[in-house]
């Protein structure tokens, strides 16, 4: 494939079998990644490369690039298909499985730590933003002063024990003529 000529070098390598294999990954990885202009395609030769590689897996279940090129051709699909989606699809745990498992059958595997860390730069970039939408409430820009939908501290504590399973009115005790709790005595 280094010649260009991607398709024979996916026959050979087909044909050839077990390393022969992971050359076939490779070269339709790279061709569908690079040079394949149709995304329907592009979705296909990543899918079906991806499937290829994960059967070569499992018969090579010590072949750190059989594990590498199926966490590398689901990756490039998942980013085809928007990364919310494919970690819908549960494709997420099968690249972050398939990096891990290469780099533990070859530690010294550069492209699979490499793909990992992009993996995770992947996922906080784009799941961060829509679980950032997801939150309560803002603050200023000095993150200072609660500008929008304050929450008492009180409140807070009440919920994090409730989420516990305590009723925070059942932590109360009296110290000098007082009723005193976590989550204070006032309102209800």
């Amino acid at each position: 494939f280094h010649a260009g000529e991607f398709q024979k070098a996916v026959a050979a390598g087909l044909k050839a079998g077990g390393a022969g294999i992971t050359v076939a990954n490779k070269a339709q990885s790279i061709y569908a990644n690079y040079l394949e202009k149709s995304e329907k395609t592009k979705l296909e030769l990543f899918v079906e490369g991806a499937e290829r590689a994960a059967a070569q897996a499992g018969t090579e279940a010590k072949n750190a690039n059989a594990h590498y090129w199926q966490a590398y051709a689901l990756g490039r699909y998942s980013q085809g298909i928007s990364v919310a989606k494919a970690l819908a699809q549960g494709l997420g745990s099968k690249i972050r499985e398939s990096l891990e498992k290469a780099i533990a059958l070859a530690p010294a595997h550069a492209d699979a730590h490499i793909a990992l860390g992009a993996f995770h730069a992947e996922v906080i970039d784009k799941v961060g933003a829509l679980i950032g939408g997801m939150t309560y409430g803002a603050t200023d820009d000095f993150s200072y002063n609660i500008t929008d939908k304050p929450v008492h501290i009180h409140d807070l504590n009440a919920t994090i024990l409730h989420c516990l399973g305590i009723h925070h009115e059942q932590l109360t005790y009296r110290f000098q003529g007082r009723d005193f709790r976590l989550t204070d005595v006032h309102g209800t």
